[in-house]
């Protein structure tokens, strides 16, 4: 049975006979524009708005939370947190999604905007040259924000004018996917320098003169336990690159960077061979008792003659001598004596002893004097770069109430102060495995250890840290000193949050391009509407005699899918079937192009037949 062909009859113009306004002919229409469409899709320019607005709110919210500090050091006087701003570091996460889900919201959006733009771009492109069903129905989903469909449509790219628009279309798709990982990015927070104010609390010294008693006391318990949880080590020595200097480095380890005038220590430690004689019943003599000091009534000596070894086969020191040679400087002379062992570069001296036979022995000078410098934490050239105008520690502010030869003597004294005695005898010391530093000794379990010089300069440069550690705090200034440090705190990148700005400019500069690209077009094929693509309007450009037919063909098959996806269709002006040969805007496969004002008579015949057929 032949197909039945379905007329279709163009609207017909209803004028009152005083109507003297142009008549809707092909010769003269009117084209609406971008306010009547704006006017009849009011959900676009609400879009738009709410996108931008909430897309602003997003980035000076997260630019205000980049320029708060998000930790502050409890040593720090002059740095605070507001309430406000610790919630929303304790909470960061939160935080952090709650921006991601309105930062994603505003360019979706306005991806939603620039979209409706996108989908109005059809009607110009379909009167450029035929697309199928299939092919249009890919743009449509594309311009709608589907992103597989954005992949395929660039397959159906005929010319510059669509090449555009789908790249356009692709841009503002892919654009609301790049909130979750640029947000992330943003708030990965950084450390930063941060310039902090603190107190600290400069003096030091000691008011007792060092004496060699036999047997020996505990002159500075502070410093033994400080040397013994290094050695163990149960801790570690803080700041051990400036142990050199007359500062509480405990105090400082925290503080970060800074520059101030400090008291340093000069050190010259020189070992050498000793001979130890006589030594009887454990009893070695030294020159201790030729130094004295005066306590403003009599010379006392710094020592006693001879002092007692505990014959274990460990590692004794005891001071053979000391000197003053200026109001701050002195030098010491300490033994080592490794008893039933070696010492590299030692002299060895028998022994008549039940368990000890043998003990070889070094003599260390240890040469220290005080000296006011730069201190520089962080910024070796410091001294260079700075004018320094605070003060950890002076040699002033020290001798005011102590004789500073009398500290420094404490000082090169160290290697026995961090010492214990046992049983009334010199402190001795024992290896541990592989621990670098000698460990106290206090029990009678041992061997006789080979020690190298090496070892023994680092036990005693150490040793003179713990004991200047614990001269800091001792008799400490009346006032303390304000001192400016750079420390580092976290907090947001203000460079990173300005990244968020790139996707709204850039969805905004895609979509005024493709508005005025879709503008141009529509101006010039002359298309008479601006109009989405929705279902309905799809529907009015569909009844036109050619695609009716098509569809009432496929609609006979109604057990079978539709058959429509390969059909080709352009947009344009077809030919009616009235005499007049009045014109109607819809798809069809030969259409006339809206820039002339009346159809060829090959397309009028043409379209005649096909609708007759």
């Amino acid at each position: 049975m032949a197909e039945e062909a379905i007329p279709l009859q163009p609207f017909k113009e209803a004028r009152s006979p005083r109507d003297k306004s142009p008549s809707l002919t092909p010769d003269w229409k009117p084209r609406n524009g971008l306010l009547q469409f704006i006017r009849h899709n009011q959900t676009i320019p609400i879009a738009l708005c709410v996108g931008f607005l909430s897309a602003s709110t997003a980035i000076s919210f997260t630019w205000w939370l980049s320029g708060e500090k998000l930790q502050c050091p409890g040593w720090a006087s002059d740095c605070s947190i507001p309430p406000q701003v610790k919630w929303l570091r304790d909470n960061i996460g939160t935080v952090q999604g709650l921006v991601t889900f309105v930062y994603a919201t505003s360019l979706a959006a306005m991806a939603y905007a620039a979209h409706a733009w996108s989908e109005a771009s059809i009607w110009p492109l379909l009167a450029q040259r035929p697309y199928s069903i299939e092919q249009i129905e890919t743009f449509l989903s594309a311009s709608r924000g589907s992103v597989p469909s954005t992949a395929v449509v660039f397959r159906h790219v005929a010319n510059f004018d669509a090449a555009l628009v789908i790249i356009c279309t692709a841009l503002i798709t892919l654009i609301p996917l790049t909130a979750a990982p640029l947000v992330g990015f943003v708030f990965h927070q950084q450390i930063a320098p941060l310039q902090a104010r603190s107190n600290y609390t400069g003096g030091g010294g000691t008011g007792r003169h060092f004496l060699q008693y036999n047997p020996p006391v505990s002159l500075l318990a502070p410093a033994v336990v400080r040397y013994a949880s290094w050695a163990e080590p149960l801790a570690e020595e803080p700041m051990q690159d400036y142990r050199d200097w007359f500062v509480d480095r405990y105090k400082l380890a925290d503080k970060g960077n800074l520059a101030a005038c400090a008291v340093r220590l000069q050190k010259a430690v020189t070992c050498r061979g000793h001979q130890v004689d006589d030594v009887h019943e454990g009893k070695v003599s030294t020159r201790m008792h030729n130094r004295t000091f005066d306590d403003g009534q009599n010379p006392i000596p710094r020592g006693d003659k001879t002092v007692d070894l505990l014959m274990r086969p460990q590692l004794a020191v005891w001071a053979d001598d000391c000197h003053l040679p200026s109001s701050s400087r002195a030098r010491s002379r300490l033994v080592f004596a490794s008893l039933n062992g070696t010492i590299e570069n030692g002299i060895t001296a028998y022994v008549k002893h039940d368990e000890i036979h043998s003990l070889e022995a070094v003599a260390c000078d240890i040469d220290i004097e005080l000296v006011d410098d730069i201190l520089c934490i962080g910024d070796e050239g410091c001294r260079e770069k700075h004018s320094i105008n605070q003060t950890l520690t002076s040699l002033q502010d020290i001798y005011r109430k102590n004789s500073l030869n009398e500290i420094v003597l404490w000082m090169a004294m160290a290697p026995i102060l961090v010492g214990v005695s046992v049983s009334g005898k010199q402190p001795m010391f024992y290896h541990w495995g592989m621990a670098p530093l000698p460990h106290l000794y206090t029990t009678t379990i041992g061997k006789g250890d080979h020690w190298t010089l090496e070892q023994l300069e680092h036990f005693i440069n150490v040793s003179i840290s713990a004991v200047v550690q614990e001269l800091v705090v001792n008799q400490p200034a009346e006032h303390d000193v304000e001192i400016i440090s750079l420390t580092t705190t976290t907090k947001l990148e203000s460079d990173r949050v300005r990244l968020l700005i790139l996707p709204v400019a850039t969805m905004l500069i895609v979509m005024a391009l493709l508005v005025s690209w879709s503008e141009l077009l529509h101006r010039k094929y002359k298309i008479p509407l601006r109009r989405l693509a929705s279902l309905s309007e799809f529907l009015k450009s569909c009844q036109t005699a050619y695609v009716a037919k098509k569809a009432a063909a496929d609609s006979l098959q109604a057990d079978r899918p539709s058959q429509l996806g390969k059909l080709k269709v352009m947009f344009g002006r077809w030919t009616g079937l009235d005499t007049d040969e009045s014109l109607i805007a819809g798809l069809g496969n030969q259409v006339e192009s809206f820039s002339s004002s009346r159809p060829s008579r090959h397309a009028a015949s043409t379209s005649s037949q096909e609708v007759a057929t």
